[in-house]
């Protein structure tokens, strides 16, 4: 769990953002934001085993924004590895590659994606949520 998660997620809500995660696991990687208590903040949970196709397939993010009733040129994707951006892009959605995670600079930047940011404090300056 990065240290600055908790405030960015409690911003985010505090700004009346509506918050999803698609991830490519099965569960236990939510485990830190379940012991943390963000996982509530969180009103969309897609796993592995929702989608019968992974990222860079959209199919995880667009039936995590069916479920949040928010259309894909309203949303912001954010990852840290190349499948994540891809997938964004292909689900219509702007990306946004965090360097705080599994990906580096080169391979985030070849995927083209809206911005790159160095960690999660980073996020609250750039997402225009009011």
């Amino acid at each position: 769990m990065f240290p600055d998660v908790a405030a960015l997620v409690a911003a985010l809500r505090a700004r009346g953002a509506r918050l999803g995660i698609v991830t490519g696991g099965h569960g236990p990687s939510l485990a830190p934001l379940r012991d943390e208590g963000l996982l509530d903040h969180f009103e969309v949970v897609i796993t592995a085993a929702h989608v019968a196709r992974r990222k860079p397939d959209p199919d995880g993010l667009l039936k995590c924004l069916a479920a949040l009733g928010v259309a894909p040129g309203d949303a912001v994707y954010v990852g840290d590895t190349p499948p994540d951006v891809e997938a964004a892009r292909a689900a219509g959605m702007a990306a946004i590659a965090l360097l705080a995670g599994a990906g580096d600079s080169a391979r985030l930047s070849a995927c083209g994606p809206d911005r790159i940011v160095a960690s999660h404090a980073r996020l609250l300056d750039i997402l225009e949520i009011r």
